[in-house]
């Protein structure tokens, strides 16, 4: 029999106990499911980036598996834990628009409200311990999703930013920077063929009222030492990198910034 897998997000940071104490959470009800941390090392309160970095990897993962992710700035208000019931597994954690992209991977069913006082709440600061664990784990035990959840009309979701097109080219955001200083932005193979452009070809970059020489290339390895490159990346979306350096050092750079690419 396979065990079922229950991934962790959140912004806790490795050093930290706290993704520790929600596996015992999860493995004490259920000592047969299988937990994978997927990242705690999401930047601190950033909804945006979980839900980017959550709908990246959920595709990679079986089918019927747990995804728990908290990023949860608002523990302790008025904003709903849920769970989302989807074809291909379930998403657990606060309703703050951080499950939203990973559900549109893993296409939404239902949505249901995690009721508080079926669980033993005894702080208001660590719902990750005492609501979303424990909810997991119910769910991999295969317990009614009604004994401890009530339905939900909808969940919130997150406005993911679209590239469009213009007279030179074609304008996006950095969305994700990366360990290596890898600025990931929203542009993707299509928008850049839809704009006239071809892998291999040389463009300029505009940023922060700046002009770069580069080129769309298809690895790192294309690029020269040092040299600045559109790299189309495993999220299938091209990102600015140094060959061997830091894109996000060598800019200045940080995520929800405007970058152009032009002819």
């Amino acid at each position: 029999m396979n065990k079922t897998i229950i991934t962790l997000t959140t912004d806790f940071s490795i050093k930290s106990p706290y993704p520790a104490v929600m596996k015992g959470v999860i493995l004490s009800l259920n000592p047969q499911t299988q937990v994978i941390d997927l990242t705690h090392e999401i930047p601190k309160f950033d909804i945006f980036t979980a839900s980017f970095i959550l709908s990246y990897a959920v595709t990679y993962f079986p089918k019927g598996t747990i995804h728990v992710c908290v990023v949860d700035p608002g523990v302790g208000t008025e904003r709903k834990g849920v769970i989302i019931k989807c074809q291909k597994g379930y998403l657990v954690g606060p309703d703050n628009g951080c499950l939203s992209l990973a559900a549109e991977k893993l296409k939404p069913l239902k949505v249901f409200e995690i009721i508080p006082e079926k669980f033993n709440i005894s702080s208001q600061t660590f719902h990750g311990r005492d609501l979303f664990a424990p909810a997991a784990a119910y769910i991999s035990l295969k317990k009614d999703l009604n004994e401890f959840c009530k339905p939900l009309t909808h969940f919130n979701k997150i406005n993911f930013p679209k590239p469009h097109l213009t007279k030179e080219g074609v304008k996006g955001e950095i969305i994700f920077i990366d360990d290596f200083g890898n600025l990931v932005t929203n542009i993707s193979l299509s928008e850049i063929n839809e704009a006239g452009f071809k892998l291999k070809e040389k463009v300029k970059l505009r940023f922060k009222g700046k002009t770069f020489k580069t080129r769309l290339l298809e690895t790192y390895g294309q690029g020269r030492k040092g040299e600045l490159m559109l790299v189309l990346n495993s999220f299938n979306l091209f990102e600015i990198s140094v060959r061997e350096g830091n894109a996000k050092e060598k800019l200045g750079a940080e995520t929800k910034k405007v970058i152009e690419v032009m002819k």
